[in-house]
């Protein structure tokens, strides 16, 4: 068996003996379906985008407000490595996880 086979099973029996996985893209639906695991009211479940423009938290260190939220712009390097090959073979093992708990 090759690693990609490998890695394909381990990802498989992984995702089958969990009873809840969630996606951040799919952040509504995921917390839909824990609120009917763990038989809980829709109502009961709140969570708030901490990346929505205009949002506040206070900072840890200086207890002050501050805006959070705000698009940054990655370095030239980062987004030339995000789309290099290298990156596809560091990160297939969470893609194939990825896109495990997506069809599921």
């Amino acid at each position: 068996m090759n690693d990609d086979a490998l890695a394909k099973q381990f990802v498989q029996k992984t995702v089958e003996q969990m009873d809840f996985l969630g996606l951040v893209e799919r952040m509504d639906e995921s917390l839909v379906l824990l609120s009917f695991i763990l038989d809980l009211p829709v109502t009961d479940v709140l969570y708030l985008d901490s990346e929505l423009d205009g949002s506040y938290m206070v900072h840890p260190e200086e207890w002050a407000c501050r805006q959070i939220g705000r698009k940054r712009k990655l370095f030239p390097s980062t987004e030339q490595f995000l789309r290099s090959d290298r990156w596809k073979e560091v990160s297939k093992l969470e893609q194939m996880a990825y896109d495990a708990v997506n069809r599921s």
